[in-house]
């Protein structure tokens, strides 16, 4: 779902369209500052309650967007050909020894692709493959690796 839209003035053609939460933040808290944007406390774009609407620079705004996992990425990501068990058995079929070539045909991607998943560069949401017979083990205050 997209932000709420309001045509200011009344005329789309002379005064455009705002956003809803923009539009109420103005009327009842103040101008937004130059540079700045009004964001949500509650995260529903729907909202334009002003007591949930705040300013902040568009770093800001990202900043918390992350912070929050709010956050297209993965399988949420519009134009994702791939789905998370996807990446995952790449992940394994590459920590198995398989050719990332190989890997990168039977899925129809470029190697350089598969590279990326397979080193941690794209998907970074998901976890590496761990190797069969790789433990981790708890030794008191450090942990340290096994392999069987």
């Amino acid at each position: 779902m997209g932000y709420g839209k309001i045509a200011r003035g009344g005329n789309v053609a002379d005064y455009g369209m705002e956003y809803v939460h923009v539009a109420a933040f103005k009327e009842f808290v103040g101008p937004v500052p130059a540079g700045m944007e009004v964001c949500h406390t509650c995260d529903n774009r729907k909202c334009c309650e002003p007591t949930h609407l705040f300013v902040a620079t568009h770093k800001q705004n990202m900043e918390d967007m992350v912070a929050k996992n709010r956050q297209a990425r993965g399988e949420r990501a519009g134009a994702c050909k791939l789905r998370d068990q996807e990446i995952i058995d790449i992940r394994a079929r590459a920590s198995r020894g398989e050719s990332q070539k190989s890997i990168a045909m039977s899925f129809g991607l470029n190697p350089s692709h598969v590279s990326r998943i397979v080193n941690g560069k794209n998907w970074k949401h998901l976890p590496l493959a761990v190797p069969i017979g790789f433990i981790l083990q708890s030794n008191r205050s450090d942990l340290t690796a096994r392999v069987h």
